[in-house]
């Protein structure tokens, strides 16, 4: 029976963990080359709410295109389609990010995704904001304004760290 145990555990890390190769082969294609993903779902029932819009904007940080004014321009016009001036947004900043686990013998990688890899919310993390293009472009330039160690403050108690930053994931719900 452990030897059942000790096999799947094995089985789980290859299938989680990845080569330098296979992560680099993984982060070079479309997904994390695009310059940014749009998803609009509106939702029966959302973190309590009833008929909430969600408008996710992902803008990879290795396009040639990211900077502050491409993230505030593409965030502001995505927003203008969906909802009214003044509208009370939640706002929620996540990233995309390679790990790396560098206790083994040679080192490992896990891609982690700010929307796959979120096991829950945390209201108090959100920001709440009236749409206006102004607040659009502070919250945009506070987004990107991040640090690698404050996000890695997630992994203290594992053997990994934050290799690199891919994306910058920005979620509007009203």
């Amino acid at each position: 029976m452990e030897n059942n145990n000790e096999d799947r555990l094995a089985r789980r890390r290859q299938q989680t963990y990845m080569t330098e190769h296979e992560m680099l082969a993984v982060i070079s294609s479309d997904h994390f080359t695009v310059p940014m993903t749009i998803n609009r779902t509106q939702y029966t029932l959302y973190r309590g709410r009833r008929s909430a819009i969600v408008v996710t904007l992902r803008f990879n940080v290795s396009s040639p295109q990211f900077s502050f004014d491409y993230v505030a321009a593409q965030v502001v016009a995505q927003l203008d389609l969906f909802f009214p001036d003044q509208a009370l947004l939640s706002c929620c900043t996540a990233y995309d990010f390679v790990l790396v686990n560098n206790s083994g013998p040679e080192r490992s990688y896990y891609i982690w995704t700010a929307n796959s890899n979120r096991s829950g919310f945390n209201e108090t993390e959100d920001a709440t904001m009236s749409f206006t293009h102004t607040n659009v472009h502070r919250y945009c330039r506070e987004a990107m304004n991040v640090d690698i160690q404050t996000l890695g403050i997630n992994f203290h108690n594992s053997n990994c760290t934050i290799d690199r930053l891919l994306a910058l994931t920005l979620s509007f719900i009203v």
